[in-house]
Parts: structure tokens; sequence; C-alpha cells
């Protein structure tokens, strides 16, 4: 046994050279003297704080393996473009998609299917070449195309119309549509679109605050007069035809998670558009434009040329101006098509106001 100690003895000067270099490393300092019964518990010290540094050690080499690791992936703009490109894509499949749809539809009708649209669409002409002018539907054709119209509804899935042609053209049933998508809702007013709101189950808002709201010509003071002489209470108030748009309205009646802002803006140039988003838009938009599926007439010239024309300008007589401006429709689509259900309404599309 004596033999043993005086080995482990002599062993421990010869690792505590041998390790020097570690131990200063790990900033270990080792007991000098020989390892004697009473230094046994200041070796062990040691050997504890080198494993808690030696752990240490390794999850800093982890770290540094795992950032290795992302600095040999693509950068956070690669993988933008990379989504970026996924999307438009996509987009471009979903496009094909339904153009080769549309386009094989009408090889599948049986002949009584192709029948109805034959009937359907000289129904519907007659009505339209009645109601040119002002004029009223013989009694008859409108009772057919009535009768007919929900005959050719599943061959007919999306219809789109402004909230002043549905008038007469689109049957008044309630729920007729499963969803109802309104664009352009901030310029939209609420009259207009309530016949369509009924003959809807589900709908979809779409606008910019930031737009010019419709023109009413109605003032505040005779609205807040019809509505306190039809007894309307005062939680009503959102309804104010005068004041609110329909986007107005669709935004004081959804959850905050049904709002989905549309970011993206591909219409102008970057140095166009930009200025409306610092303006307007607290920079938030995204300029997605093309440039290369931008078309001048010469890619070297000016994009603003003054041309001077000799002659004097007069007003036709057939346009009213201050009426057709006043009148101003929405551009409401109707879809009687399943799909996933409205969520809602989306707030800042990328307009520009």
């Amino acid at each position: 046994m004596t033999h043993e100690f005086i080995k482990m003895g002599r062993a421990i000067p010869e690792a505590r050279k041998a390790h020097a270099d570690a131990a200063r490393a790990l900033r270990l300092t080792i007991p000098s003297e020989a390892a004697t019964d009473g230094d046994v518990e200041s070796f062990c010290d040691v050997v504890r704080q080198a494993a808690e540094q030696l752990r240490a050690v390794e999850e800093v080499q982890q770290y540094f393996a795992g950032l290795r690791m992302l600095e040999s992936q693509p950068s956070l703009g690669q993988l933008a473009r990379d989504y970026a490109d996924v999307e438009r894509r996509l987009a471009q499949n979903a496009l094909t998609l339904w153009q080769s749809w549309a386009r094989l539809q009408p090889a599948r009708l049986k002949r009584e299917e192709r029948q109805l649209l034959g009937r359907y669409h000289t129904v519907l002409q007659v009505v339209l070449d009645s109601t040119r002018g002002g004029g009223l539907v013989p009694g008859g054709s409108w009772r057919q195309y009535r009768e007919i119209v929900p005959k050719v509804s599943h061959l007919i899935p999306c219809w789109a119309v402004t909230s002043l042609s549905a008038n007469g053209k689109v049957p008044f049933e309630p729920g007729m549509f499963d969803l109802l998508i309104v664009d352009e809702a901030s310029q939209c007013d609420i009259a207009s679109v309530v016949p369509l709101l009924y003959r809807a189950k589900r709908v979809a808002v779409i606008g910019d605050p930031k737009q010019l709201a419709h023109i009413s010509k109605l003032s505040p003071r005779q609205d807040a007069q019809v509505q306190q002489k039809q007894g309307l209470p005062d939680e009503l108030m959102q309804w104010t035809y005068s004041v609110n748009s329909l986007f107005a309205l669709a935004s004081t009646q959804a959850d905050g998670e049904a709002f989905v802002t549309l970011r993206d803006h591909h219409r102008s140039h970057a140095d166009i558009i930009e200025f409306s988003n610092r303006q307007f838009y607290e920079g938030r938009l995204r300029v997605a434009t093309r440039y290369d599926r931008l078309r001048r007439v010469d890619a070297q010239g000016p994009a603003l040329k003054w041309l001077n024309v000799q002659g004097e300008a007069k007003r036709p007589p057939s346009v009213r101006y201050s009426s057709s401006r006043s009148r101003r429709p929405s551009s409401p689509s109707v879809t009687r098509s399943p799909g996933t259900p409205a969520k809602g309404f989306a707030p800042p599309s990328t307009l520009m106001p």
C-alpha cells in the first residue's frame, strides 16, 4: 500500500506539469505542493472546477458550431426572395389551373345544360336591351329570367357586377350567393351595398381608408334628421350614410384577427410610390413592382411629354359630369363557389390614394 502511495505522489507532479497549459487556459490553480493527506480536498476542488469549466467550454463550442451552420445557410434576404418566388409560382399555377378549368368546362357540358345556357343568354340579352335608356322589362321576359337564374347558378359560379347594375339584373333573394366580395369599399356608400349584402351569406370587404371616400349629396345634418325621424337608436350612428363608407362601417364590425393588410405594391416605380408610402402608409408598403414589365413608349426618352394641340375643347352634351361623379359605383363581385370562409375585412390595399 505504501508503494502505491509513493507512485501516486510521483504521478501528480508529472500530471501537473503535463496539463499546466490546459490548466492556465481553464484558469485553474493546481496546488504546487506534493500531494499529502491534507491536500486531497484542494485537489478535489480543482477537479470540480475543471469539470465546470469543461462544460462551459463545450457549450461555447456548440454555440460556435451552430453559428457556423447558420452562416452557411442562405441569408434572410435570399430567403425572402425565395419565398416571394414561391408565392409567384403558386399564383401562376393557380391562374393556369383556373384557365385550364375554364377552357375544359364547356366541353363537359351536357346538351341540356347547353340549351339552358343558351336560353339564359337570350333572356338576359332581352332584359339588358329593355333596360337601356331607362326602359321597362316586359313582364314575360322578367318572369323567365327569374325562373332560369336558379337553374344556371351551378354553371355560372362567379358573378361580377357593380352596386348599381345589380338592380334588376340579379334576383333579390336572401343568401343567394355564398360570398360577396366588395372591392374599393372605401369609395362605396353603405346604402348602395345593402341590397347586395341581403343577397349574400358572407362578405369580404376590401378597401383603402387613405383614398377619397364616396361623394354624398346628403349632408350630415340631413342624415341625422332622417335617422331621428325614423327613430333609429344612437347605437346605429356608424351606419351614417353621409359620413361613413362601407369600409369605415365594416372596420367597426370585425375582430382584430379578421383584418389582413395587403402590403405589396405592384403598380408603380419605387421613386413614385415611396412618396405615398412615407406620407400616408407609414412606410409599411413593400414595393414589388416588376420593372421589366413596365411599358414605356420610349424607354430612353422622358416619362412625361407636353404636346400642344391647337383647337377648342367642347363638353359633349350627353355627358353629365356632376351626376356621373356623384354616383360613381363601386365594383363588388359575388360568387357561389364554395371555399374558405371569409374572415372579414382587409385594411390598406396597395393602391395609391
